[in-house]
């Protein structure tokens, strides 16, 4: 039998890579792994206390120009929102967090066996989506290293992003949200992929940085805009006044 251009002896183009078993794993981690937090009450508190800030701005905002009553009205209204974001959160660390490994994952494989196809390379799809699988363990070990100083400093704004070795500034929330989206563990696991798409003879190794850095730039720019809309609608509040 011819032996595979990349030279792997675990790897057959005629078997499916067992990468669901992976995906899996690693879906079943981020979850365990995103409940400390919430058994600790940090979740909860960030939440409860985005959403007190909402209720001041609206105090703030109304105070003189209403009647108490209004003024009370809509504070209640700020503060019983606080099962909606809650709700919002949990979707978020428990269901959107991990679904999005197997996306990212996909979208990569994807995009590299389809630009090895145009190119009149062999597109090598089940292979490239077993290692791009594979390195979303990356971001799973982001998720471990957080969890872990959660419990250690006892603490829930832990960071692993690249914005805690920026020197103390005031940026804008736009700026600061984009830059927690650069998580250092993420970068490694982007750079990885980049690696397996050209190891698997599906770009060469420019193309395949390009392909990884476009991805990943949507991506944060998709997750801060995300990120920046939950925080500043709880702090702000979206309920009608």
């Amino acid at each position: 039998m011819a032996q595979s251009p990349d030279k792997s002896p675990t790897v057959n183009d005629n078997e499916t890579p067992p990468w669901g078993r992976w995906i899996a794993f690693f879906i079943v981690l981020t979850a365990v792994l995103n409940s400390v937090p919430w058994l600790l009450g940090y979740r909860q508190l960030g939440i409860a206390t985005a959403v007190e800030q909402g209720a001041a701005k609206v105090e703030q905002r109304m105070l003189g120009e209403d009647s108490p009553d209004v003024v009370r009205e809509q504070i209640e209204l700020q503060r019983d929102s606080l099962k909606f974001w809650t709700v919002v959160a949990l979707i978020q660390d428990f269901l959107f967090g991990p679904l999005v490994l197997v996306f990212r994952a996909g979208i990569v494989a994807v995009a590299f066996s389809a630009l090895a196809a145009v190119s009149g390379r062999r597109p090598r799809l089940p292979i490239v989506m077993s290692d791009t699988v594979r390195w979303q363990g990356m971001w799973v070990v982001g998720f471990a290293v957080r969890a872990a100083l959660t419990l250690v400093l006892d603490r829930g704004n832990v960071d692993t992003s690249i914005a805690v070795f920026l020197p103390a500034a005031s940026f804008s929330a736009t700026t600061w949200t984009t830059l927690q989206q650069l998580d250092m563990f993420g970068l490694v696991g982007w750079l990885g992929m980049a690696w397996s798409g050209w190891r698997h003879q599906q770009a060469n190794v420019v193309t395949a940085l390009l392909i990884c850095i476009v991805l990943a730039a949507i991506e944060i720019s998709l997750f801060a805009s995300g990120s920046l809309l939950i925080n500043l609608s709880m702090r702000l509040t979206l309920l009608p006044q």
